[in-house]
């Protein structure tokens, strides 16, 4: 109906550009919806007596890629977006960094005498070259990252800057060879009181970081009689060209908007854009990925190389799932919760829901099917239903492509609402329809299904037989009805006031909710550390360490880490990038040091070169990225060092200042390793091991509730547990860098592999819970034919002997605390090495035998759709606590191999 009404509609049918939008609609949008209308269109189509198939078109992403023109097309192509989009992104991104750092230094790379306007800017004496190195440590890889980096810096420096000016408010001239003894000790106190509070208060690291950097050089300062470069403004003696204070608010503003620039320039990298791109290809690639899990189970065998395509679309899925998240998170600093964008942001966040719910159930399929074999009565059943599924696939196609459209433009059109809503109701008819198919599947095999369906028994094997397709249908059924529930919310939700914040991504935190052990531990280590450096700089040491030397502190304040080992390898980095970024930066200085046009022309190609390739290290490698950034930091501290020589004449390099520089990096990371072992925190794998043993706690505790009769509610989900699988991992990360001295090697890849089970567990339990709920995705009220199987004697049975199972693995994972070559005292224990498959499987023939014998609630005349039908209820619950066996199973025999 949109399409024809709209002239030039049927050409872009074709293949013809897209015509001009009406409605109102953007072009973007006007692309997407001629996208939706085609695919449904193309799937109304019959071929004979063919059922309908999908129709293969194009991405949304690439059309969009195809139909970009202008700046942002030539840009992208420059830097091989259509080969490697990840490369492109960011070569782009290291690109924009060293043109805007190349500009931030053209001040101290031109010559005096050479151009009148910048030598009349840098008279000023406010701009300095820190302004490079606030670019380079706050550009992130979009306009919202890096303004909510920016905004922390800055409100350190602005807290630093604020607390000097009324430390010298007081006592203006700070301490001088004959003030009295108690302004030295008010100084002392005062500054010891500023880094307390900013330790120990709840907010956030760089915020920290920067704070404490900046106010260290100035209380070094205020202690050392001398020159007297802070003043309150407004006092007699304030020079506010010459005031440290003011320079760093200048620097610090500069730095960040030539910082946001390099994200909007030549044109805005939003995380918006970015969240809505892979909001597009993952509501692409979910359907696909049904498509190919249909395809795989429907062959007459098992076919490794289709489920490669099926589990490539998974891994894809869990990436842009996994990310989508940030992007919605940082893309408040877009908007600030106001306008259109915050509309969009909030139905993101939506789709974003909808999506994990929709991805476990792929993942649930996908741990049922991955690695069984099927046979006749599963080909027979597949034959039959494999249309239907492909059908319901296709419309819930259509239905996100329907959403995307809305959640795009922020608020529906009527359009949209009709178009919509009739999309809601065709896709509960393809559901319906699923079901019929089911129905009548079944009645053709040989086997019935018991009391559930029609008069006769039910084995083992034959559940065992027909249970794949049944997960699939039944994870297929609730998928859709996540659809059809995120799609109603798009169309129910009320129009929200264009200025209204309603986003709780950024809020007032509670400044004194960081007391707890280990932000205490932290801020201690931290106070220790920091105050060391700063009494062995402010002493000094011989010729090796200079009195008043602030740098050491400042530079502890830098490298400070949570655990031990994670320290000592990233001083180690330190170290490498600042001496990398010295010692480069003298050579090509000292190449090009003349002043002459034909020396300052190449060093400002080379100033954009060298930044552009560390940055590149600094964006494209994770491991490399802070020597990256350091090494980019440091060399140009040398490039731009505002030096140059006369004609015929050189000038010396201070290879004396740039030792000192390394000495006192070096004794800032002793300094800090020294304190994390005398009040140690704890051992990173102590500490990855216990909260492994706290997963093991969640899960028997979500296994206990799910298999207790007496609870009548299903628990709403949560992301507790992949929250502590990800933080189980990370602290297995720095377990892997820790010294283990007296004690064996960490088996990080055995520990990294458990946790990767115990995520992949996620899927079973939360496929268990759905089974179990009547809403069959947000918990609620547990499904009469669960309450039913709660009340049968096998199936609490089956319950305590998971849980059986689960403490088994789970006191073999004291694996990773036997730090020794000695025999691994559990091994002496016979459950350790018990088969638990065969007793499982012999418990699960069982319970249906005892559901043949028993009147469980069937499937009645108001069962519309397959998610609401009795046997594939059983069905899921059955393929559920198989997943969960197999996934301890395999954690089991993992652990085994390492004793």
């Amino acid at each position: 109906q949109v399409l024809s009404s709209t002239p030039g509609a049927n050409a872009a049918l074709g293949g013809a550009g897209v015509p001009a939008p009406r409605h109102g609609c953007s072009r973007t949008k006007w692309r997407y919806c001629v996208t939706s209308c085609q695919s449904a269109m193309a799937r109304d189509v019959k071929n004979g007596d063919k059922e309908f198939q999908p129709l293969l078109l194009e991405s949304s992403i690439d059309q969009e890629r195809k139909k970009e023109n202008g700046c942002k097309a030539a840009f992208r192509r420059f830097f091989l977006m259509h080969k490697n989009p990840t490369f492109a992104l960011d070569a782009e991104l290291s690109f924009r960094a060293a043109f805007f750092c190349t500009i931030l230094g053209l001040p101290f790379l031109i010559p005096k005498g050479t151009s009148e306007a910048i030598d009349a800017f840098t008279a000023f004496g406010l701009y300095k070259t820190s302004v490079v190195f606030f670019c380079i440590f706050n550009l992130g890889r979009s306009y919202g990252a890096t303004l909510q980096s920016c905004s922390h810096g800055m409100l350190g420096a602005t807290i630093a800057v604020l607390h000097t000016w009324v430390l010298y408010t007081i006592f203006p001239d700070g301490v001088t060879a004959d003030s009295p003894a108690y302004v030295f000790w008010f100084g002392a106190f005062e500054g010891v009181l500023f880094l307390l509070a900013m330790l120990f208060l709840n907010v956030s690291m760089p915020t920290k970081i920067f704070s404490i950097s900046n106010f260290i050089v100035w209380w070094m300062g205020f202690l050392k009689p001398g020159v007297v470069n802070f003043n309150f403004p407004g006092s007699n003696d304030w020079d506010w060209q010459n005031d440290t204070g003011l320079a760093c608010f200048f620097t610090t503003w500069i730095g960040a908007a030539l910082a946001l620039a390099a994200s909007l320039v030549p044109y805005p990298l939003y995380s918006l854009d970015t969240a809505l791109h892979h909001a597009i290809e993952i509501t692409e690639k979910l359907p696909l990925t049904w498509d190919r899990m249909i395809e795989y189970m429907s062959s007459d065998s098992r076919n490794s190389y289709s489920a490669d395509q099926v589990y490539r679309n998974i891994v894809r899925l869990s990436k842009l799932s996994r990310s989508l998240k940030g992007h919605i998170d940082t893309s408040w600093w877009e908007c600030f919760g106001f306008g259109k964008s915050q509309r969009v942001r909030r139905q993101l966040r939506c789709l974003d829901t909808a999506m994990h719910y929709s991805y476990d159930g792929v993942r649930a399929v996908w741990g049922s099917a991955s690695d069984v074999d099927w046979d006749d009565d599963h080909n027979k059943i597949m034959a039959q239903i494999k249309p239907d599924l492909l059908a319901t696939v296709a419309r819930s196609r259509d239905l996100l492509q329907s959403c995307m459209q809305i959640v795009q433009a922020g608020t529906p059109a009527e359009m949209d609402k009709e178009r919509t809503r009739d999309l809601i109701k065709k896709t509960k008819e393809a559901d319906a329809k699923l079901y019929a198919t089911f129905k009548l599947s079944r009645s053709t095999l040989k086997h019935s299904l018991s009391n559930l369906d029609a008069e006769g028994g039910a084995n083992h094997e034959y559940v065992l037989t027909v249970l794949l397709p049944h997960v699939l249908g039944f994870n297929i059924s609730c998928y859709v009805h996540t659809l059809e529930d995120f799609a109603e919310q798009l169309l129910e939700t009320p129009e929200q006031s264009r200025w209204r914040v309603v986003d709780t991504t950024l809020h007032v935190k509670d400044l004194f909710a960081a007391f707890d052990k280990q932000s205490v531990s932290f801020a201690a280590r931290a106070m220790a550390s920091i105050l060391t450096a700063f009494v062995i700089g402010f002493f000094g040491y011989r010729d090796l360490v200079t009195p008043y030397n602030a740098s050491i502190a400042n530079t502890a304040a830098l490298v400070l880490s949570k655990y031990a080992g994670s320290a000592i390898i990233q001083n180690v980095k330190r170290i490498q990038g600042i001496v990398l970024g010295m010692v480069v930066g003298q050579i090509i200085h000292a190449i090009f040091e003349s002043c002459a046009w034909w020396n300052w022309l190449p060093l400002v190609v080379v100033v954009f070169v060298y930044t552009g390739l560390t940055m590149f290290l600094a964006h494209s490698s994770s491991k490399y990225a802070y020597l990256g950034s350091l090494a980019a930091s440091f060399g140009l501290s040398g490039l731009i060092s505002g030096k140059c020589a006369p004609l015929n004449s050189h000038i010396a390099v201070d290879k004396a200042g740039s030792y000192d520089g390394v000495i006192n990096n070096i004794l800032a990371c002793a300094v800090v390793v020294a304190w994390d072992f005398i009040l140690s925190p704890g051992r990173a794998s102590d500490d990855a091991t216990v909260k492994l043993d706290a997963c093991y706690d969640l899960i028997d505790s979500i296994l206990k509730s799910h298999f207790d009769k007496t609870i009548d509610q299903v628990p709403e989900r949560s992301d507790t547990l992949h929250d502590m699988t990800d933080t189980a991992h990370e602290l297995g990360e720095h377990a892997s860098h820790e010294p283990r001295f007296e004690k064996t090697e960490w088996r990080g890849a055995t520990f990294d592999y458990t946790v990767n089970r115990l995520h992949h567990m996620r899927f079973s339990l939360r496929s268990l819970e759905s089974c179990m709920s009547q809403s069959f995705h947000r918990g609620g009220a547990r499904n009469p034919v669960l309450m039913a199987l709660l009340g049968t004697q096998i199936f609490p049975k089956i319950g305590d002997f998971i849980r059986a199972k689960l403490g088994v693995v789970r006191e073999l994972c004291k694996l990773f605390v036997h730090d020794t070559t000695e025999r691994f005292p559990l091994l002496d224990n016979t459950n350790v090495t018990k088969e638990f498959n065969a007793e499982g499987e012999a418990l699960v023939g069982e319970l249906m035998t005892e559901i043949s014998q028993e009147k469980l609630p069937a499937a009645g005349s108001s069962t519309a759709y397959l998610r609401e039908d009795a046997f594939c209820q059983i069905c899921m619950a059955v393929g559920s606590i198989r997943g969960i066996n197999k996934d301890l199973r395999l954690i089991q025999h993992n652990l085994l191999r390492e004793v």
